[in-house]
């Protein structure tokens, strides 16, 4: 039997939504949508923060947006 309750509702403090590894079409060749668009959908899903992690690019995010956005690098090479 699967146990649906989630646990961390019980427990006190400040919880925030968020996405640690995003990747955009702009700079990732595995990325779907487009930065402002990927900004546009995670804000109307309510996240609080998001972490914008393109291939071999550091992704500058000027999109207005409540959100904390932070920018990351993936760092990967195709000869291993």
């Amino acid at each position: 039997m699967v146990n649906w309750n989630n646990l961390y509702e019980l427990l006190d403090g400040a919880w925030m939504k968020g996405n640690l590894y995003t990747h955009t079409s702009d700079h990732s060749p595995c990325g779907r949508v487009p930065l402002e668009r990927v900004v546009e959908l995670y804000e109307k899903n309510d996240y609080d923060f998001l972490v914008i992690s393109d291939h071999q690019h550091c992704t500058e995010v000027t999109s207005p947006t409540e959100m904390v956005l932070l920018a990351a690098i993936v760092w990967n090479c195709r000869s291993g």
